[in-house]
């Protein structure tokens, strides 16, 4: 019987979404940083897979994928995307990327790869040289999606299976009368900035980050905001997992509060 109750509490534990800061805010020490990308259907976390591989090759950079505990569990039907190769042969592959440890034949020299930079002069140039990288693939990275923010009064922000429930939660919003919108980011590094931004404090009263944690995404979505819209914060943790009827009774609460 413990045992049985251990496994489980354990296995609900697991479909968070409290990975966030970990995941976006880099895994070790070091200056450096890592694309994430959040997907919100198996279908989707599939395509991203598939393109996620090409970006790590071309941008020489490694390449997330954060879903949560419930959607590694759940059962959809998809569409499998077409293989495709990259590069036909090493010939090909030596052309494209001279630095590729093929061996040395047919080159001059043998290819090296150096992570360790003794001298603090040399190692902060790399950092920079890197963060240069960042910023050039910063703006061809960022994704999300939105439904039903032009008007809405009340934005939510979720990810992940969050996001699933969120939608059901501004469709029953949107049935009692209640402006609801929301924002599903897709890639959580670089955070999208696009939509926070055209927001208009006029019409949205109020921004609602939906978390299965104590809050990871909210100080992201404060800073797109620049203390433009107030934000609140709804969540479950632990594993918990809230209900459609628990976050409108919520958010109802908080625009009442905001009248």
């Amino acid at each position: 019987m413990n045992v049985s109750r251990k496994r489980t509490r354990n296995r609900r534990n697991s479909t968070g979404t409290s990975g966030l800061f970990s995941i976006t805010r880099g895994g070790g020490n070091g200056d450096y940083r890592i694309p994430v990308f959040a997907p919100g259907s198996i279908q989707e976390a599939i395509e991203l897979i598939y393109g996620a591989f090409e970006l790590a090759d071309r941008l020489r950079n490694p390449i997330l994928i954060l879903a949560d505990g419930m959607m590694g569990q759940m059962m959809e039907p998809v569409v499998l995307p077409e293989p495709k190769q990259l590069y036909k042969g090493r010939e090909e592959l030596n052309r494209y990327k001279p630095w590729t440890l093929t061996g040395s034949e047919g080159k001059p020299h043998r290819n090296v790869i150096r992570s360790y930079r003794a001298k603090p002069q040399d190692l902060e140039i790399h950092i920079h040289d890197l963060f240069e990288k960042y910023r050039s693939f910063e703006a061809e990275l960022v994704r999300y999606k939105e439904w039903g923010t032009e008007d809405a009064e009340i934005v939510f922000v979720a990810f992940g299976t969050m996001a699933r429930i969120i939608a059901e939660v501004v469709e029953s919003l949107r049935a009692d009368g209640i402006r609801a919108g929301m924002i599903r980011p897709i890639s959580l590094w670089p955070f999208p900035a696009t939509p926070f931004e055209a927001l208009d404090p006029k019409t949205t009263r109020v921004v609602v980050s939906a978390e299965m944690s104590m809050g990871q995404m909210i100080d992201d979505i404060r800073l797109k905001l620049s203390g433009r819209i107030p934000v609140r914060l709804i969540n479950r943790t632990g594993g918990m997992i809230p209900t459609v009827a628990e976050i409108t009774y919520k958010a109802k609460k908080i625009l009442e509060e905001r009248s």
